[in-house]
């Protein structure tokens, strides 16, 4: 009986987790440039990415019609087709709330990428940029991001 018990407590100190011989984790941002990421992009119900998705779009659009306090435009008329063209495709926000989830799914390492620069390479492929011209997007979002 005593050996039992000796080999039950050795058994239960090899199978517990010993705290002080885990390795140290270190946190990571749920954040980059002050946008949320693909780190905390998950974190989120499906209702809150989309009002994400609405509430971005929201701020460009507001954005483009805005001027300075000296009565110039934010955004020139020649850039604003550009910029709308960065930001929004014939998707819905759900739809494009979900394009986002499959964009850090799909590669873990876009997860310190902010979902602004998500949400541009689903509107860049629902608008029928090849996957080779999505590849070079994403990698050098990828390079910046690693500087």
């Amino acid at each position: 009986m005593k050996a039992l018990a000796l080999g039950l407590v050795f058994t239960l100190l090899l199978v517990l987790p010993m705290p002080t011989l885990a390795p140290a984790q270190t946190a990571v941002p749920l954040e980059t440039r002050a946008m949320p990421n693909g780190r905390s992009w998950p974190h989120n119900s499906p209702l809150d990415r989309a009002t994400w998705v609405w509430g971005f779009q929201s701020g460009i659009i507001a954005a483009l019609g805005s001027t300075t306090t000296d009565g110039k435009e934010i955004a020139p008329e020649s850039s604003r087709k550009e910029i709308i063209n960065l930001y929004f495709s014939n998707l819905s926000r759900s739809e494009i709330a979900q394009g986002i989830d499959r964009f850090y799914q799909d590669a873990p390492e876009n997860a310190p990428l902010e979902a602004a620069l998500a949400l541009q390479y689903v509107t860049q492929k629902a608008g029928g940029a090849t996957q080779s011209q999505l590849d070079a997007l994403v990698s050098s979002w990828r390079k910046a991001s690693a500087q």
